[in-house]
């Protein structure tokens, strides 16, 4: 498991080397509507260097995973990053449990399986709706 202050050196030196390929757009909101917790109210200055960090933490989790993904994983995987990241921001209950480096493999792993859960949901409504408008079946 890679620490926080190793993610803290990893990006000083992408940053140093002009690397550093995180945007700070992965941290504009979707259009839906939801609650700001107390703790994302942006109070905290350092709180966009914390994301920085998660991301790269998450980064670094695929890149463990994926050793060598195929040419169109490798391509979406810092935009899958970025939603990873942003789903674990909005779900958690304090910065104290968004940073917690100890728990990241498992939300990681809960936020894999939400996806999973609704990307099949989709599938299945779309399969129903076909099958509606196909009688021949």
């Amino acid at each position: 498991m890679i620490n926080r202050k190793t993610l803290e050196e990893m990006w000083a030196e992408q940053h140093e080397e002009g690397r550093n390929n995180v945007s700070c757009s992965a941290f504009v909101a979707d259009s839906r509507p939801r609650v700001v917790k107390p703790w994302q109210r942006g109070d905290d200055p350092t709180q966009l260097e914390h994301r920085k960090l998660t991301i790269l933490a998450i980064v670094h989790m695929f890149n463990q995973r994926f050793p060598n993904p195929p040419p169109e994983l490798k391509k979406h995987m810092a935009q899958m990053a970025r939603r990873v990241e942003l789903t674990l921001y909005k779900s958690a209950k304090s910065l104290e449990e968004y940073v917690d480096d100890s728990t990241l493999k498992r939300r990681m792993t809960a936020v894999a399986r939400q996806i999973r859960r609704r990307r099949d949901g989709q599938r299945s409504a779309e399969a129903r709706k076909k099958s509606k408008f196909n009688p021949s079946r």
